[in-house]
């Protein structure tokens, strides 16, 4: 059983800063290609399940950010659901597929077709992928169940892509990220580098409730965080977006629940603080990615490197993903099985496959 630092999750996370040099020099010219297609339609729709939809969620940011009406869906929901959508010629779909292989995913294209919508795929190199109009290719399909450097570089073709439509559009919202997009590699490998601070965090969360929050661009990240927690070490963990925690759930935080709050520069900065102060008040063990609250907090501060707020959670992700890879470590759980190697789940498993 591998566990630990012989994890294929310990492994691939590592092998991340190398991922992504690839596709941020060998993907801008379908980027270009898909940017062109973004440019005239009406609606964009990107779809994705599982991480590939915390994908969905943090790219439709991007997206905007270059003057498309993007909008992230659940590629069952997508699927299942098309007439609550109204595709039409007008509108592009970009659907995300680790592996090409999920069912859902494959159904959208023949839902793309029918409605002649035009498609972009964003798939791993080995992926097969059906009708596409422009492809851009991520990394490797990964051997552990919990996935992350392909995460990294579905979001990154994404910011490629925004990257180009912006510039075909003038906007101004995305004038700095090809700066960003560049200095990126050299930033995730900063993170990853530090990567073994996180653990002394994750081993106190392993038998304890925790809470992910991430207002903006990077409630995206604090949704992944509670997939790669499940996944990995089957930890008990609940994700939302700021407000959405603030209206309502924070009331079940309790003193020594653990609590994992984003906050990087941008419009929601001031209410994160907010937040903050609200959950040292009530005596959580607090981890802050990004810069520490305004006011002192007993919290510990995980500094996270600047970049466009927009293309933020490619780095707020990466604690996450050691968060997960620590708290399966300290259970002794091998974080990339995802239980398959226990026989009733892998017949479930095999049962939802087969469904």
């Amino acid at each position: 059983m591998a566990i630990g630092t012989e994890s294929a999750l310990y492994q691939t996370i590592h092998r991340q800063p190398a991922d992504l040099r690839r596709v941020l020099s060998e993907e801008w010219k379908p980027a270009a290609e898909a940017a062109t297609i973004l440019a005239g339609a009406r609606r964009v729709f990107l779809a994705g399940m599982g991480t590939s939809y915390c994908a969905a969620l943090a790219g439709a940011w991007m997206l905007r950010a270059a003057g498309a009406d993007a909008r992230p869906v659940n590629s069952y929901d997508l699927a299942c659901y098309t007439d609550a959508y109204r595709p039409s010629e007008k509108d592009v779909f970009i659907i995300l597929s680790h592996t090409g292989v999920k069912h859902y995913s494959r159904v959208l294209f023949d839902v793309a077709r029918q409605a002649r919508c035009r498609v972009v795929a964003i798939a791993g190199t080995e992926a097969a992928i059906g009708d596409a109009d422009a492809v851009l290719r991520t990394t490797q399909r990964e051997t552990s169940a919990a996935y992350t450097s392909s995460h990294l570089c579905a979001m990154a073709a994404i910011a490629q892509i925004a990257t180009e439509l912006g510039d075909i559009r003038r906007s101004d919202g995305t004038a700095g990220f090809r700066r960003c997009l560049e200095a990126m590699p050299s930033q995730v490998e900063e993170v990853i580098e530090r990567g073994e601070e996180l653990a002394p965090f994750a081993r106190r969360s392993a038998s304890r409730a925790n809470y992910a929050v991430g207002a903006g661009p990077n409630e995206a990240s604090a949704w992944e965080v509670v997939i790669k927690v499940r996944e990995a070490a089957f930890g008990k963990i609940d994700g939302l977006g700021l407000e959405q925690y603030l209206h309502g759930p924070v009331v079940s935080l309790n003193a020594g629940d653990g609590v994992l709050l984003v906050n990087y520069p941008g419009a929601s900065t001031r209410r994160v603080n907010v937040a903050a102060r609200v959950f040292d008040m009530i005596g959580a063990d607090m981890l802050v990615l990004g810069d520490a609250p305004e006011q002192p907090t007993d919290a510990a501060v995980f500094p996270l490197p600047s970049t466009d707020e927009h293309l933020s959670p490619m780095l707020s992700l990466l604690p996450m993903q050691f968060f997960a890879y620590h708290m399966a470590a300290a259970q002794g759980v091998n974080p990339d099985m995802a239980r398959r190697d226990t026989p009733k789940y892998h017949a479930a498993i095999a049962e939802l496959l087969r469904a």
